[in-house]
């Protein structure tokens, strides 16, 4: 099985990630520069660099926000936290059956699939839907299903044993993967998680900027501080998405 993590939360890590590492090495390399040497013009302007970078970096929010906006959008409380593949299979073959297996059924679940696999489906030539269990579909003369373990052991078809809510989906009675899924009741919480990450961010932000104002590059381990603590803070709180 292979877990699937898309390129564009892999890039917003870097993004994030990045200017809190280099605020944190130009600070260290000005702090034991000044032991050796005495206050000079380029170790004063990679000080203010480090200062100015703090002060700017919008850190964490580039991970917060959008998470807290695709919360606010995630169709009857139900969000995909993963999407895994089996082996020697592919993650648009997986997201392309679980589409038509839910293209037509009514239930939350089957909305958050349709919204997080986009527009790649056709429409079945054939669709059953059982209510709280899962869904088959038929389209070009082959059977896929989608549902929980429950539907598939009902169907003689073997599932993994994971915790946790998921919706498996099988093609000609093979396992293709499965999503992993937050119900209502935990995409709540994680959203409340994210809101107060997003305080606590906001809060050290404003405290580099009354440091900068204050005290100028007197205190560079004061960005390093707030820079590191608003990082680890944002990805705790999205670690269930992220």
């Amino acid at each position: 099985m292979e877990a699937k993590k898309s390129l564009s939360k892999s890039l917003r890590a870097y993004f994030i990630t990045f200017p809190a590492i280099l605020v944190s090495v130009l600070a260290l390399a000005v702090i034991l520069l000044r032991l050796v040497f005495e206050s000079t013009a380029w170790l004063d302007v990679m000080a203010w660099a480090a200062a100015g970078l703090a002060a700017v970096n919008p850190g964490a929010f580039l991970l917060l926000i959008p998470l807290l906006g695709y919360l606010s959008k995630a169709p009857g409380g139900y969000i995909v936290a993963q999407a895994v593949t089996m082996e020697g299979v592919g993650r648009d073959t997986l997201d392309r059956c679980a589409a038509i297996a839910e293209a037509k059924a009514t239930h939350p679940i089957a909305a958050c699939l349709r919204a997080f696999c986009g527009d790649v489906a056709a429409p079945p030539d054939k669709f059953v839907e059982m209510e709280g269990l899962g869904a088959s579909a038929q389209f070009s003369n082959q059977l896929i299903h989608a549902g929980s373990a429950e539907y598939m052991r009902g169907l003689k078809i073997e599932t993994p044993d994971v915790p946790g809510r998921n919706a498996f989906i099988t093609l000609e009675g093979r396992l293709l993967g499965y999503y992993n899924l937050l119900g209502p009741s935990e995409s709540s919480s994680l959203k409340t998680r994210l809101i107060a990450a997003a305080a606590a961010c906001a809060a050290l932000k404003i405290a580099v900027w009354v440091t900068l104002a204050l005290t100028g590059t007197d205190y560079l381990t004061v960005f390093v501080g707030c820079e590191t603590v608003s990082l680890v803070v944002g990805l705790m709180a999205a670690r269930r998405l992220f």
